[in-house]
């Protein structure tokens, strides 16, 4: 197993709504940025990637509806966040009420 030093991690808590982190790690000389949060069943967490003025919604992963448990981890794979770029990690409960972001990196 391979540990992945991190150069930087933010988080955000919403007291009613989700706990979200954006993490940074530097490999091949550039940044690149992954996102990690908590969220009820049917809830959602994802990246915004800000790019040459425009930002995208980029990897949604919705937490399934089990009703088994009261949080559930969700990930989403790493991105660059090389110059020029910005990213921030964002969640939402359950129909996208109390959404909650970190700051952009």
């Amino acid at each position: 197993m391979r540990v992945v030093k991190y150069r930087k991690c933010l988080e955000v808590e919403n007291s009613r709504g989700p706990w979200v982190a954006l993490h940074i790690s530097h490999k091949r000389g550039h940044d690149w940025a992954w996102g990690l949060g908590l969220s009820s069943d049917r809830g959602h967490l994802w990246l915004e990637v800000r790019h040459g003025g425009k930002t995208k919604k980029r990897f949604v992963h919705r937490a399934p509806d089990d009703g088994a448990s009261g949080q559930n981890m969700l990930s989403t794979p790493r991105v660059y966040d090389g110059p020029g770029y910005k990213v921030r990690t964002c969640g939402a409960e359950t129909g996208g009420r109390l959404r909650t972001c970190t700051w952009w990196h």
